[in-house]
């Protein structure tokens, strides 16, 4: 009996290793996306394709781009149930149910608050028999909760969990596990398999099972059950009722978790504290279980403790361990990582590899050693550079340089070493230092320059080392020399395709002339940024391009600088992501630019302008990479503090055009707004105008596997393009009545988009757009034109008496300075002239007049007329007076200088009146002495001209009391008229004119004069 278990169990184990073990590939997940959950229990990616994480400190939702986390109740009292959580269910609307050691949990997603159903039999704090809770959704919905002391329902609309008596204690102990078949549910216990129909909650068959203590169960496609056990595993079919036999496997035991993957092959775990995975090909009739074997180093499976394993709609396997979440996807990882040790020492800041045929040269700090590893980055042999002239003298190697020869040159922090047939030699650029300081002695990176030479960056400059003669030449900085080094701390060197060695520092960029042994100095200008150009000038890294481009790395991003054209552009923003800070770089095969910065490890395709962004959710160990090499097998290889990474370039740069775009959310304010789905996908939201703004959230399913997925969205009728957002959400405001169809997509780039998702929002006109609210508003505009017509036929009305109104008046002033007095006296003194034979001065007054009367009716046909004009009228005025009166009295006429610069437009005509009143009333009673006429016009400010006419005649008292004597017959209304027209000008320009008369008296208070001043708007 002995001999055919042994003939058995190898046959078995011969016929296992000749089965096809698919790859699974683990990655990291969560922390360095922000998660912040402790303990994390569970995982469960829901219908809409977020992923939710039960911790011991609440509920986390990821939507691929950020986590939200939720840990309150309806009434904001008390926190979500904390503990174990182990297990998330979805129901049909979308809610989630949390089993954990407290009761369970349910979340609503419609209102984002949780419901706790708690019961003093279901705390495992209160009641030790609870060891977990499992928990599964019938065909109505309602969740069962399986117990080691009973089954329990929940009653949604009393919000109550009640117990199911249709069974005795004896046959419900121990009981385990539930499934749900089409018309019930399947118990399963140490003892016993029983059937209940959920309709009428009663036991409808019951079976015998001797078994053992169940771990899992399983139902596959085939409606089979396999169960796992402490005595094996078993796999028996179910016809709806009862089970079948069972077929038992001796050599799987304790499986604790199973879900079945697109294949319809089953991940199982084993045995939580050696976290063991494997894969079970289940059939009808045959079950075959080969083992997933992991590496012994690695640190996802040492002392770690599996707590959950799901398999989500997308075929993607979650691990959930003591040590974190991991997921598997199925693609092989696009990076294979190495943990570099020394024995039992780990590395400490890799500084430098180089591939050499089959193998690497690796080089770390505080080691005084460089290492040989192979392929696999397994430790050949540890040459050690330690000098033993002082044994205070460190020499930790930095970079590498492969001879033709096969030699190999590697600079340390003190020499230039030779590694040449196993024999080690060392050279110095100068004496050795006892001390130790920062000298020539520290060297960094190497380039060959010709077949003979070597130059290499130091911490004070640069050396030219002569591989024939072994003499190193030495350039510095010297400030009085224009030619020399203008910058001593170096960081990368490069030579063209030219033979021109290139260096960039911390302060720009140089080249080198061999012919005149100078360097010269090229500084790079933002001229949009020019407070960053330090930034620009910190070169970090040098590569050669297509032709005659240099790319360089900067504090402000990528460069690329044309050696021919002396010209450069600047990529600090690509595909809307801000390059920032940029340091090692290096080109593939492809023509892609690799380089890392803050952000992690960026791939840019120069050619067609993409850039792809690789973190540790890529599988790359760290975030911080330091260096980045192209090994010319189609993998670049990069180094972190104690990692080497050897990256797939096709693998890396893949598509993602399988993954798809879905709306999740939908929001305004905060409150969520729910939508209809009609049959070809498209939702729907209707919704009345008092709805306007809108916060629409989506998602792409391959957050898991690209970290820079890019969103885009696109309002359908209005714009054209995909327009870019930095988040996975489009806000939109203000919407008007009407009808909107939103369309948001996701990708790595805007030309990968091949597959969107829509929303259609309506928003129902508010209540002033209805049709009866229209015709009143069509009356009430109607009535309001005619109104308006109204008003604009009086204000026509007002605008045509004042026009017949100024008319008068400036006829009436025409009429002032034209009135039949002055006319005669102007005739009188042409015919008093003829008379004394005085031809000319009639003729010159003759000319006068005559222009007078010509100004006075050009002027009398406009309402304004430049200042230059009327004072032309005004002066010839005052010259036929002054001849009619034989020179009695002289005149002076003074204007301010911007006045006469300006030559402001003023109304005509205005101020004659005031200087005939001078000239009857005041000058011509006058008896002794000449008198004088002044006139003077200053500008006020900006806006005001004040008139000044001023006469040393009798007064006007005086002028009264001869008048009433002497002029009883004549009458002037000049003065009176020029009052209308002002007031008249005031209402239609809204002016604020003004007349002021003065009368001017001596120290003895005798009548000197009069003094009129007029103020009148410009």
């Amino acid at each position: 009996m002995k001999f055919i278990c042994v003939i058995l169990l190898v046959f078995q184990l011969s016929y296992l290793k000749a089965q096809p073990i698919r790859e699974i590939e683990f990655r990291p997940f969560g922390i360095e996306l922000g998660f912040t959950g402790q303990y994390p229990y569970c995982v469960y990616k829901d219908n809409r394709g977020l992923l939710w994480i039960a911790a011991e400190n609440g509920l986390y939702r990821y939507d691929g781009k950020n986590f939200k986390v939720y840990n309150k109740l309806v009434s904001n009292t008390n926190p979500f149930h904390t503990g174990f959580n182990y297990q998330i269910c979805e129901d049909p609307d979308g809610n989630l149910w949390i089993t954990n050691q407290n009761g369970i949990s349910f979340f609503n997603i419609k209102s984002e608050s949780f419901f706790n159903y708690t019961s003093p039999e279901l705390n495992y704090l209160s009641n030790e028999k609870i060891h977990f809770l499992t928990m599964e959704l019938d065909s109505y919905g309602t969740p069962w909760i399986c117990t080691a002391i009973g089954l329990y329902y929940i009653d949604k609309k009393n919000k109550q969990i009640l117990k199911s008596d249709s069974f005795s204690k004896k046959e419900i102990k121990n009981a385990r596990f539930l499934k749900v078949s089409k018309d019930g549910l399947v118990v399963i216990t140490n003892f016993k398999s029983l059937f209940i129909n959920t309709a009428t909650k009663v036991v409808a068959s019951k079976d015998n099972l001797i078994i053992g203590e169940p771990y899992s169960v399983n139902q596959d496609i085939c409606g089979n059950f396999q169960i796992s056990t402490d005595r094996g595993l078993y796999h028996t079919k179910f016809n709806g009722l009862t089970f079948g036999k069972m077929n038992s496997n001796v050599f799987l035991k304790n499986l604790n978790s199973w879900f079945p993957d697109n294949n319809q092959s089953y991940f199982v775990s084993w045995d939580m504290n050696r976290a063991k995975i494997a894969l079970i090909e289940s059939g009808d009739t045959s079950l075959y279980y080969p083992e997933y074997k992991t590496d012994e180093n690695d640190s996802l499976f040492q002392r770690s403790m599996f707590r959950n394993l799901y398999v989500d709609k997308h075929q993607i396997l979650w691990l959930v361990t003591l040590m974190g979440i991991y997921y598997s996807d199925g693609h092989p990882a696009i990076c294979k990582n190495y943990l570099m040790k020394d024995r039992d020492t780990l590395f400490r800041h890799i500084q430098g590899i180089l591939k050499d045929n089959s193998h690497y040269w690796l080089s770390h700090d505080a080691t005084n050693s460089f290492y040989e590893v192979d392929e696999n980055f397994h430790v050949l042999r540890k040459i050690s550079t330690k000098t033993g002239v002082n044994p205070l003298t460190t020499a930790n190697p930095r970079k590498f340089y492969k001879d033709t020869d096969g030699s190999l040159w590697i600079s340390t922090t003190n020499g230039l070493f030779h590694w040449n047939k196993n024999i080690l030699s060392r050279y110095l650029p100068e004496p050795e230092n006892p001390l130790g300081s920062i000298n020539f002695n520290s060297l960094r990176d190497i380039l060959p320059y010709g077949k003979d030479k070597l130059w290499i960056i130091t911490a004070r400059g640069l050396v030219l080392f002569d591989k024939n003669n072994k003499r190193f030449k030495k350039y510095k900085q010297n400030e009085q020399d224009q030619h020399s080094l203008f910058e001593s701390r170096i960081n990368a060197l490069n030579v063209d395709h030219k033979g021109t060695l290139w260096i960039g520092s911390i302060s720009g960029l140089m080249y080198y002339d061999s012919l005149t042994d100078h360097f010269n100095r090229i500084k790079l200008v933002d001229s949009q940024d020019l407070k960053n150009t330090a930034n620009l000038n910190d070169i970090k890294s040098i590569s050669k391009g297509s032709h005659s481009d240099l790319w360089l790395t900067s504090g402000r991003g990528l460069v690329c600088y044309n050696m021919d054209t002396r010209s450069y552009k600047m990529y600090n923003s690509i595909e809307d992501y801000t390059v920032n800070l940029a340091m090692k770089l290096a080109f593939d095969e492809l023509g892609n630019l690799w380089f890392n910065n803050l952000d992690g490890l960026c791939a840019y395709d120069t050619s067609q302008r993409k850039i792809r962004i690789f973190t540790k959710v890529n599988g790359l160990p760290l975030k911080i990479v330091e260096n980045v090499i192209y090994a010319n097998n189609g993998s670049v290889i990069v180094t972190d503090v104690n990692h080497v990474s050897v990256l797939n370039v096709k693998e890396a740069l893949s598509s993602n055009d399988e993954f798809k775009t879905n709306i999740y959310q939908v929001k305004s304010g905060d409150s969520l707004v729910l939508w209809n789905e009609n049959e070809n996908g498209i939702k729907s939201i209707h919704t009345s105008y008092k709805l306007r703004d809108f916060k629409i959230y989506f998602l792409n399913d391959g957050y898991f596997r690209f970290n820079n997925i890019r969103y885009f969205y696109k309002l359908e009728g209005s714009q054209l393009s995909w327009q870019p957002l930095s988040e996975n959400f489009v806000e939109l405001f203000n919407l008007r009545s009407g009808h909107y169809l939103i369309s948001v997509a996701s990708g790595v780039s805007k030309d990968k988009i091949v597959n969107w998702d829509q929303i259609s929002i309506v928003i129902d006109p508010i209540w002033y757009s209805s049709n009866w609210f229209q015709l009143f508003l069509l009356v009430f505009i109607s009535v309001g034109i005619m109104m308006i017509y109204r008003l604009r036929l009086k204000t026509l009305q007002r605008n045509a008496q004042y026009k017949h109104q100024m008319a008068e008046t400036k006829l009436e002033a025409m009429r002032a300075q034209m009135n039949p007095h002055f006319i005669f006296n102007c005739l009188n003194s042409i015919d008093n002239f003829i008379l004394k034979n005085d031809p000319l001065k009639a003729s010159e007054y003759l000319g006068k007049f005559s222009k007078l009367i010509r100004a006075i009716l050009n002027n009398s046909k406009q309402s304004l007329v430049p200042l230059s004009q009327e004072l032309e009228t005004l002066k010839i005025y005052l010259q036929l007076e002054q001849l009619r009166m034989n020179n009695a009295f002289s005149f002076e006429i003074d204007v301010d200088q911007l006045l006469i610069n300006h030559d402001p437009d003023i109304p005509p005509m205005l101020m004659q009146p005031y200087v005939e009143n001078a000239i009857i009333h005041g000058l011509r009673n006058k008896e002794k002495g000449k008198g004088w006429i002044k006139i003077k016009l200053e500008q006020i400010g900006f806006d005001k001209v004040l008139y000044k006419v001023e006469d040393n005649g009798v007064g006007r008292r005086q002028a009264g009391l001869l008048k009433s004597k002497n002029e009883k017959t004549h009458k002037s209304f000049g003065t009176e008229i020029t009052q209308n027209r002002l007031d008249l000008y005031n209402q239609k320009y809204a002016m604020n004119s003004s007349v002021t008369i003065t009368d001017l008296y001596d120290e003895r208070g005798k009548p000197t004069g009069t003094r009129v001043e007029v103020i009148i708007p410009l």
